[in-house]
Order: structure tokens, then C-alpha cells, then sequence
């Protein structure tokens, strides 16, 4: 058997509690600079797995891969898991037991005390009015098992057709960024006609409050956009556009701001070092490192790139 490196280790909080505050100049001089670019474009192995693997999370601790599959012949995702070899090195352990559906179950996302938030249709369709439409979970998987799970409230458009998709929660669990979905839930095809990026922010109550859609307005254009993944700090983020006027040419992009208070400014370029078809970003427990599936004759793959902080 191969003998398994020692994970990075990362400190709880990556800025420390004096950083993360949403202060552009503060962060800075606490190591978080969002203009160094990524770079170095690496294949993930997951040994013992050869299907697809997409919208892939890490934990904080760097010692275990999430991912779901892709099912094309009814609209399915089931989410597996990876233990830690090397930095670019997994075994596949197999499906998480307890949290995959007959429905679409996928997107992980992982805090820094490893609690995962991750989508499910499980209950989408519900006739029970509390339930349908709601689709976004928080969790604690332990050795490949959940453990525990409840659904999450206050994201949704509350309209029939919205769902809210791909969460993705900053590690010290203060944003929880996501996509709402516009789709015809009477098309067996599940035909999507809106994806916007939206976000949330954890309130006094320990929940999450929306924040204000015009955030996001530099961001959501007539292209589709989803996938996102937030920094600590609130301040840089990136997700995936598909440009539909262009035959759904997908890549992954970047948005910055100033401060919370601020909305995001948007740049109009795919991420250089990032090729290929590509999809749904996720940072790593320091952001040093950004993951996502790509497309490698047919199958997907996770592949990742790799920055130095000051």
C-alpha cells in the first residue's frame, strides 16, 4: 500500500479573527493579497476510480477529497469520497453512505470544523410546502459516513421553479455563496433557462441572511454563471460562466471587491492557467490551491492550480 504523506496544516482561522473582517488593507497586511494569480495546472488522481468526478471540495485539514459522479440518463449525482496520499495523490474510498438520494445529490463544501453543505433534490418536489424547492444541506460526515444533516433556510426565491444550488461556504463559515436556478420542473429534461451567483452571510442567530442581489450585478449577465467559491475575507471569489451566445463555452472566472460592504467587480477573462472545459472552483484551507473538474476525453477529471501568499 502507498505510504501517505503528512497533510498541510493549516490554522483554524486563515487570517486569524483581526483579518477576516472585510478590511482590503488589513487583510493585506495579514497575508491575503487576491491579485496573485494561480498557476501550475495539475491532474488529481483518485486511484481505484475511473468515472466522472465533478464539483470537488477538500477539507480544511487537506485529508479528504469530495466529489459527486455524473449520471446522463435521468438527472442523478451521487457524492463519493477520497482519502489523502499526496498533494495530488487519492484513494477512493466510495459513495458517502447516508447522503445520496434517488435524486440529484452533489456540490460539497466543507468548513473549517468539517461540517459539508452540499445540494439535494431529495425533497425539491415535495408536496409539503415547507420542503419543495429547498435543496441546500449542512452535515458532518465522519469516516465516510453522515452523520448528521438538516436543511438550511432563508436562501431560496420561494417561487415555483427557483432552486438554490451549488453552496459553497467560506472555511470560517461566515459566507455561503450558491447558485439559484430557474428551471421547469414539469420538463423531464430539466430545461434551466437562469443561473445566477447569489450569497449569504451568517447573521446573529447563526443562520444565513441573503445579501443584497446587486452584490452580484458585475457577475450575472445573459451568460450563465454558477459554481462559486468564496474566500474567508468575503473579498475575492471565483465561478463559472457559460456563455450560451457562444455555444456554451464554459470557463472559470474572477471577482474582487474592496470590502464587504462593496459589490463584486468581475474580470472578463477566464483564469489563464485554468484550461480546457471546466467547471465549479472550490478553494483549498488556505486558498493556495483551486480545484475544479475538467472535461479529459469524456470523462471528467478534478485538476487543480496552485498560488504562494506573502
Amino acid at each position: 500500500m502507498l505510504g501517505r504523506e503528512p497533510a498541510p496544516t493549516y490554522a483554524v482561522s486563515v487570517l486569524g479573527p483581526d483579518c477576516d473582517d472585510g478590511d482590503a488593507s488589513r487583510a493585506q497586511s495579514c497575508g491575503h493579497q487576491n491579485d496573485i494569480a494561480f498557476e501550475n495546472e495539475e491532474l488529481i488522481t483518485i486511484l481505484g476510480y475511473s468515472g466522472d468526478a465533478m464539483e470537488v471540495d477538500i477539507t480544511f485539514d487537506g485529508q479528504m477529497l469530495m466529489f459527486n459522479d455524473r449520471v446522463l440518463v435521468v438527472p442523478h449525482k451521487n457524492i463519493h469520497w477520497a482519502s489523502r496520499i499526496d498533494d495530488v495523490t487519492f484513494q477512493y474510498e466510495g459513495e458517502v453512505e447516508g447522503i445520496n438520494s434517488t435524486q440529484v445529490d452533489s456540490t460539497p463544501s466543507f468548513d473549517e470544523i468539517g461540517n459539508v453543505y452540499y445540494t439535494s433534490l431529495v425533497t425539491c418536489f415535495d408536496t409539503d410546502p415547507d420542503l419543495r424547492y429547498k435543496s441546500v444541506f449542512k452535515g458532518l460526515v465522519e469516516d465516510g459516513v453522515l452523520v448528521r444533516s438538516e436543511l438550511l433556510e432563508n436562501i431560496y426565491v420561494g417561487q415555483n421553479g427557483w432552486i438554490s444550488l451549488d453552496p459553497d461556504v467560506s472555511s470560517n463559515g461566515r459566507f455561503l455563496f450558491y447558485t439559484q436556478n430557474s428551471f421547469d420542473p414539469m420538463n423531464p429534461s430539466f430545461a434551466v433557462t437562469t443561473w445566477n451567483v447569489r450569497g449569504a452571510e451568517r447573521d446573529d442567530d447563526g443562520g444565513f441572511a441573503p445579501v443584497d442581489d446587486a452584490t452580484f450585478d458585475d457577475i450575472n449577465t445573459d451568460a450563465f454563471e454558477y459554481a462559486p467559491t468564496i474566500s474567508n475575507d468575503g473579498l475575492e471569489m471565483y465561478f463559472t460562466r457559460a456563455d450560451i451566445s457562444l455555444g456554451g463555452i464554459l470557463g472559470i472566472y474572477k471577482a474582487t471587491r474592496e470590502s464587504i460592504d462593496e459589490p463584486f467587480q468581475a474580470v472578463d477573462i477566464p483564469v489563464a492557467a485554468i484550461t480546457g472545459v471546466v467547471e465549479a472552483p472550490a478553494f483549498n484551507g488556505d486558498e493556495t490551491a483551486l480545484y475544479y473538474h475538467r472535461e479529459v476525453d469524456g470523462v471528467f477529471k478534478i485538476f487543480r492550480v496552485t498560488r504562494t501568499l506573502p
